[in-house]
């Protein structure tokens, strides 16, 4: 937020820059709520169809964001982000069949370009948005399973790879007057196999353009019994990098090979 400006010939800065400014708040769940962060939860008022992270159009303001937690004292505290000013920037989560996995965590950032207040305002009613994964079961590929899955990583983020938004500043103000969204936000998979799987094959190509891949989903599993499927837009997957297992030894339980696939498309949590 401040940055010392130094001056030639001197020791010590003359003074410093004072830099637009804004809360970036990082939330991780176990293992996800994707009814209030994707699916059906309306965030914007009086706009039935806005959803916090809404990967074929710009995501839609969130107009009510606070947090609780308890201190030490057993006490709540609450931080109220100022209405009207908060958006999701960011998407990651995991899933795993190796041993000693007890969390499956996602986790979802935001940004809120206004203020925060710090209190005890507790947040009344009740939820049952949550879900919690144990693990994978499969994914298909053109309707061709694959089982080996070790781990699931799902990324969404912005044409550079990041943050999909960036607060927008005008010269000589401290607080942002709007957000900028660029263009191209997509998914990036990554799956961790043992200690290969085919089912890609069809769709890398050593010589030419890789194929695009008709159709995707991921199968995970729920405590409940019930299974989560992630199932991406047809023809908007391709293979971005592949990785078979490249050290085998003797003894290792598993030998770990990775498969990447970027998705220009939307996806559908069912």
């Amino acid at each position: 937020m401040v940055e010392p400006i130094p001056v030639i010939n001197t020791t010590k800065p003359a003074t410093v820059a004072q830099r637009g400014r804004y809360w970036e708040v990082e939330i991780e769940v176990d293992s996800d709520a994707p009814a209030v962060f994707k699916n059906t939860q309306q965030v914007t008022t009086g706009t039935a169809a806005s959803r916090a992270l809404m990967d074929s159009a710009d995501n839609a303001r969130v107009d009510y964001f606070i947090v609780n937690y308890i201190n030490s004292a057993g006490t709540t505290v609450s931080h109220l982000y100022e209405t009207q000013r908060v958006y999701l920037t960011y998407a990651r989560g995991r899933v795993s069949n190796e041993r000693g996995v007890d969390r499956h965590t996602t986790t979802y950032r935001f940004i809120c370009r206004g203020n925060r207040t710090v209190g005890s305002t507790a947040i009344t009613g009740t939820q049952a948005n949550d879900e919690q994964y144990t693990g994978i079961q499969k994914i298909t590929v053109n309707s061709a399973d694959s089982t080996n899955i070790l781990w699931y990583e799902w990324e969404f983020v912005g044409q550079d790879g990041g943050d999909i938004l960036t607060p927008r500043f005008t010269p000589n103000t401290y607080e942002s007057v709007g957000v900028t969204e660029w263009p191209g936000k997509y998914w990036i998979l990554k799956f961790g196999v043992d200690s290969t799987t085919t089912v890609f094959d069809s769709y890398i190509n050593d010589d030419g353009a890789n194929a695009v891949i008709p159709s995707l989903s991921v199968t995970i599993v729920k405590s409940d019994g019930n299974t989560r499927t992630h199932t991406y837009e047809a023809s908007k997957s391709y293979v971005s990098n592949f990785d078979p297992s490249s050290e085998v030894t003797e003894r290792g339980l598993h030998h770990v090979g990775v498969v990447e696939v970027v998705c220009i498309g939307t996806r559908t949590d069912t």
